[in-house]
């Protein structure tokens, strides 16, 4: 890229905080690394991002996953070294929202799992919701790695429109796979907040119990942009038989973006100051459609509502609504947002009216 050789180190965080600080300061000090890219999990993306911006101060690029709100509102974790292309909780979450509403949804049913993630994503859908007219009926909670979600799933008021889900990976899987069996007749429409229970290799397993779901990502494999098809051969060609996912376009987003900044600088990121400003500059196509950062040098980008249908015996995404150049601004003021105190709200919405709204505000 840009005519030099890009030497890639790999490090294994294990989901653990303090394993991915540990390596990151292997690559910083070690093998002296021009810059930090990737991460997924948000308490390791947070763990670095501090060291970052107190000890190690050089560019790091989230473009893997990591959507935590606190990442740039923290004071002690953002910093001028920080950018993210992924995605973000606030801008995802309140989409979603709006368009449960604007389609019929009034009573909403919350069944997020008990992590920082999942209550922060609870907490912005049902602000949304609620400050377009809407209400929480019921908030369920479940631990991460729950095996059994019949308790939650038997005790749902069948009054609610919707029922809105943020269990990521196989704790989405497994909520979706007894979905049916517990709900009886009348079922909610069931919401794939973010796609982390539908996206990916999880949709070749839960075949007919997805049909009809709606989840919301940044990409969608149905789409038809140059982009996106360039990824989807590249991908079908070296890996065959390998489901494409978010993550995956993700990653060929993250190759765009930095070639896009190393070619600004002619190759030259090490003047860090220059790189940097060529990644805040960021005005490039990808996979999922335009990318850019916002004021804060988060991600600004569309987000695409989608069902999940069966065509012969494919499952595949139609897109139902595209919420276009969304930043973590889309619902909630930029000074509002440093007053929100999203992730700590967990079992306070039920109740909750849109004239209450303004005093959660610290």
């Amino acid at each position: 890229m840009a005519g030099r050789k890009i030497q890639t180190f790999f490090a294994d965080d294990q989901l653990q905080a303090d394993t991915g600080l540990t390596k990151a300061k292997g690559l910083v000090e070690g093998e002296k690394v021009a810059a930090l890219m990737g991460f997924t999990f948000t308490p390791v993306t947070y763990a670095i991002a501090s060291y970052v911006k107190d000890q190690a101060h050089l560019p790091m690029i989230v473009s893997a996953n990591a959507t935590g709100e606190g990442l740039f509102l923290d004071p002690k974790l953002g910093s001028q070294y920080l950018t993210r292309f992924t995605e973000n909780s606030a801008a995802y979450s309140a989409s979603a929202a709006d368009w449960a509403y604007k389609n019929g949804s009034r009573k909403a049913i919350l069944l997020t799992y008990d992590t920082a993630a999942g209550i922060e994503n609870a907490d912005f859908w049902a602000h949304a919701f609620i400050d377009r007219g809407g209400s929480i009926v019921q908030e369920f909670h479940p631990p991460a790695n729950t095996s059994d979600y019949g308790t939650y799933l038997a005790q749902l008021d069948k009054s609610a429109d919707i029922l809105v889900e943020f269990a990521p990976g196989a704790d989405g899987l497994r909520m979706l796979q007894q979905f049916a069996n517990y709900v009886g007749d009348k079922k909610p429409l069931f919401m794939d907040l973010g796609a982390v229970a539908t996206g990916g290799p999880n949709l070749d397993e839960l075949k007919d119990k997805a049909v009809g779901v709606v989840a919301n990502k940044s990409w969608v494999e149905s789409l038809d942009n140059p982009e996106n098809q360039a990824f989807l051969k590249a991908l079908r060609a070296k890996y065959p038989n390998r489901t494409a996912s978010n993550d995956l376009a993700m990653g060929w987003a993250s190759g765009v973006i930095l070639k896009n900044a190393l070619d600004k600088v002619n190759g030259q990121i090490e003047n860090a100051d220059a790189f940097l400003k060529a990644l805040y500059a960021a005005d490039v196509k990808a996979p999922k459609g335009q990318i850019k950062l916002d004021e804060g040098r988060d991600i600004a980008q569309n987000y695409y509502v989608y069902k999940i249908v069966k065509q012969g015996d494919k499952y595949t995404q139609q897109v139902v609504e595209t919420y276009k150049d969304v930043s973590q601004y889309y619902d909630i003021k930029a000074d509002d947002m440093k007053r929100f105190p999203f992730g700590q709200l967990k079992g306070k919405w039920v109740g909750m009216t849109k004239d209450k709204l303004p005093s959660l505000l610290k």
